[in-house]
């Protein structure tokens, strides 16, 4: 456990990221959009993806569901300490492509223009392509960098602080694809 994130390595078998890949993609695509950042941001020069939005509800994740919601409370216990919701409400299938240079600048998961009770206290990212299938596509934390060895294989995980500036620098070539969601606490 480092102070602002948690490295989860190995949590899926390259075996369950393909077939989440091949689950998510009968979803239907959207143009990643950004919101709560000011309206200054574009969102073309921000941020470059398609996503897909998982139903909480469906029951072909439910094995998901849980062994995610297992890792996030064993990890807010030992580590960050937020009173957080039951559980997560969302999942967010991001695909970051080649042709494209998808991207997502800088940016935080929670932001004080979200006039909502509950503020998203702990973000959580899931490694689903395996890295010899893209080039770029690096997550970084801004001021606390990764090591090389933490959030990089097929099926890795890392739960950090939602007010952590975060992106995803441009994939050049080949397709990246990751599972997002958030985990909701009182709004302090």
């Amino acid at each position: 456990m480092h102070y602002h994130w948690f490295n989860l390595p190995g949590l899926l078998t390259p075996k369950e990221c393909a077939m989440l890949i091949k689950h998510a993609k009968k979803h239907y695509p959207a143009q990643g959009a950004v919101v709560g950042h000011g309206a200054a941001a574009r969102a073309d020069k921000m941020r470059s993806t398609t996503i897909r939005w998982l139903s909480y509800t469906d029951l072909d994740l439910l094995w998901l569901r849980l062994r995610i919601e297992e890792k996030i409370l064993i990890a807010n216990r030992e580590g960050f300490g937020f009173t957080l919701q039951p559980s997560f409400t969302e999942i967010q299938f991001t695909e970051y492509h080649g042709e494209s240079n998808d991207h997502y600048d800088w940016h935080e998961d929670n932001s004080a223009v979200m006039k909502k009770p509950m503020d998203r206290k702990l973000s959580f990212v899931l490694q689903l392509s395996d890295p010899k299938d893209y080039n770029g596509g690096q997550f970084e934390l801004h001021g606390d960098p990764l090591p090389a060895d933490a959030y990089r294989r097929q099926g890795d995980a890392l739960l950090f602080r939602s007010a952590l500036k975060h992106r995803v620098l441009p994939v050049t070539h080949g397709t990246r694809y990751s599972l997002v969601t958030w985990v909701h606490g009182p709004r302090s």
